[in-house]
């Protein structure tokens, strides 16, 4: 009974964490940013960089809890498998990097840059 238990708790985190990110890529697309072109609206950059940001704590979450839902396992398995070098320690690069480029967007988006 709690192996059931478990899975409908990762299966709920995987879910919840696939709609959070599809909600924020819609506000992005909504707000005017077309892939290829740069973005028209400060929102669309403010809703950019906070899924680029999203994206970039997805992989730091994946570091220390990959075997808790699918989606971070995936991550995980993302950092061991395609990354140079293999290691699961580049998903603090992969975090490093969404945060630099998702505050660029974001900071972008609200005028300071």
């Amino acid at each position: 009974m709690q192996d059931g238990q478990l899975k409908k708790q990762s299966l709920f985190f995987d879910v919840l964490i696939v709609v959070v990110a599809v909600a924020l890529l819609a506000l992005t697309s909504a707000f005017g940013f077309e892939a290829g072109t740069p973005p028209k609206k400060a929102a669309a950059s403010v809703w950019l960089g906070l899924y680029i940001i999203y994206l970039g704590v997805l992989f730091l979450l994946s570091y220390f809890f990959s075997r808790k839902s699918y989606v971070l396992g995936g991550l995980m398995w993302v950092c061991e498998n395609f990354s140079r070098p293999r290691s699961r320690h580049m998903a603090f690069f992969y975090f490093a990097l969404g945060l630099a480029l998702g505050l660029s967007a974001l900071l972008f988006g609200l005028g300071v840059l």
